[in-house]
């Protein structure tokens, strides 16, 4: 808690990356072995040259990465661009929430757990997310590898009654025709009108199923970005 504090106090009185050291700390060698400790620590976060760097980093110096809602605190981000760079140009790099996995221009998190379809939606929706749209093999083979074989995952795939279609509930447009559904699916007389991915005969594929039944759930927000080139560590 102290070194936490310390660092508020450093950014509000310096304005930049290094806290705020006091002049007095030979009364104190714990503290000046704390403040030593706690600048070594946020030197490498500002300027280590990594491709994985963190929210907090890129917020101490100066840098803001988009789209991700702000409770967010860490993230991870990968350079999107990897082509050969000039001397000092910027690059493009692609963030997603520490623990999320990164896919195209979004972010998976596969969550474990027994909740309806709305329950799950809505615990997405508090993360600034929504129930997935795996929409392309390559989508598709990517999140299965992610998912436990003995459960269902709900998606954010509904079937709407006053529309006789189904769509995704973050916009995505629904291609009827190229869908990943398990053999006889959907089936809505007997199974419900909410989608999940589950593995059957060793097949992840699409099943339509209760929007009141209990399944895990995969979450997915898009990826921020950002256009400044992370500074190189000082010699």
């Amino acid at each position: 808690m102290g070194k936490e504090e310390m660092s508020e106090k450093g950014r509000r009185r310096t304005g930049s990356c290094l806290p705020f050291v006091p002049t007095d700390t030979r009364s104190s060698p714990r503290l000046l072995w704390a403040c030593a400790a706690l600048l070594s620590l946020l030197l490498t976060g500002c300027f280590a040259a990594n491709v994985l760097v963190t929210h907090h980093s890129l917020l101490r110096c100066g840098r803001k990465a988009s789209t991700l809602p702000g409770y967010h605190k860490k993230v991870t981000c990968t350079r999107e661009d990897s082509g050969p760079q000039k001397a000092g140009a910027d690059g493009l790099w692609g963030c997603c929430p520490a623990g999320w996995r990164s896919l195209g221009p979004g972010c998976l998190l596969p969550l474990s757990g027994n909740s309806s379809w709305a329950d799950s939606e809505r615990n997405c929706s508090n993360m600034g997310a929504h129930l997935a749209s795996i929409s392309t093999q390559a989508e598709l083979d990517f999140a299965t590898q992610f998912l436990q074989s003995g459960f269902p995952y709900f998606l954010g795939l509904i079937y709407e009654e006053s529309g006789q279609q189904w769509q995704w509930v973050d916009g995505t447009p629904f291609d009827p025709h190229a869908g990943f559904w398990h053999q006889n699916k959907p089936n809505h007389f007997q199974e419900g009108n909410c989608a999940v991915l589950v593995n059957h005969k060793d097949r992840w594929a699409w099943s339509n199923f209760s929007c009141a039944g209990k399944a895990s759930r995969i979450c997915e927000l898009p990826r921020a970005t950002f256009n400044q080139k992370p500074k190189q560590p000082s010699s």
